[in-house]
């Protein structure tokens, strides 16, 4: 069982235990959803030194205008992780809830201070580099998986792609001991968590169609209906064999035999 995981949750699906707690964060007063915010860009658990010094950076005070102190800002976790918006990770440390972390980052890419606070993690984390749009290229190998989602997670909700293959090769070619972690799962913990139609079609075309085929390879292999991918693929770009194959299987899964026969002779000729 998954240490975030309360006994009062195991008899709630994910998805229902999901909505529920999206739903409290919304309701949270505005210093606290910055808090939750803020963590979910953190993404691993942070200390509260670190997590004061972010929010001070962004310029976020309490309700009466005061700046944030460790004692202050502790009161404030206290209270959400009573409402399991937060749970306890390694070394005792906050961290935003798994179940809502992209939920609550993408809510913060829309609609709030995501730039602010992407500079404020960075900040902490590289205090010796100079940012000016894209992430700087000096390399920063990861050394743990947690760090390794962190940075993964701050080049993709900031749209530098280009950034994103280095950090898997270097986490993969510099750390002997650890699993390594492919581009294609990272992608595919983000976009399921929960599946965003919308959100999957931001990505650039080479992620968003592994991503969709990773999808619909398991969708077969499990026989789930998957219609929001078939709509997909039926939009995509019919200039890969590969993805015709997979068509053909989503049809034939469905009994749309024609739909097939037509697909597969197009393939053929």
């Amino acid at each position: 069982m998954d240490s975030w995981i309360d006994e009062d949750d195991e008899l709630l699906d994910f998805k229902e235990l999901r909505s529920q707690l999206f739903t409290t964060y919304q309701q949270q007063t505005s210093l606290r959803k910055s808090i939750v915010q803020l963590l979910s860009i953190f993404y691993g658990p942070t200390s509260l030194a670190n997590a004061t010094t972010a929010l001070n950076y962004v310029g976020i005070t309490t309700k009466t205008g005061k700046t944030i102190t460790p004692s202050s800002l502790k009161t404030q976790i206290t209270g959400l992780i009573n409402d399991k918006l937060l749970i306890y990770g390694a070394g005792h440390l906050p961290q935003c809830h798994p179940l809502i972390v992209e939920q609550v980052t993408r809510d913060v890419v829309q609609s709030g201070p995501f730039e602010p606070m992407l500079q404020a993690v960075r900040n902490i984390f590289h205090p010796h580099r100079q940012y000016s749009g894209r992430v700087n290229r000096i390399r920063h190998i990861c050394r743990s998986k947690d760090e390794l989602y962190r940075e993964a997670r701050l080049a993709l909700y900031e749209q530098d792609y280009d950034a994103l293959p280095q950090l898997f090769l270097d986490y993969s070619n510099y750390n002997y001991y650890a699993t390594p972690v492919a581009l294609e799962d990272f992608l595919l913990d983000v976009v399921n968590n929960p599946f965003d139609v919308t959100w999957l079609q931001r990505l650039p075309a080479e992620h968003y169609s592994m991503v969709l085929k990773t999808l619909l390879v398991g969708a077969t292999a499990s026989l789930k209906p998957a219609d929001q991918l078939l709509d997909l693929l039926e939009n995509h770009p019919a200039d890969s064999s590969e993805f015709n194959v997979l068509l053909v299987e989503q049809y034939l899964l469905r009994n749309r035999l024609t739909e097939a026969e037509v697909i597969l002779d197009k393939t053929v000729d």
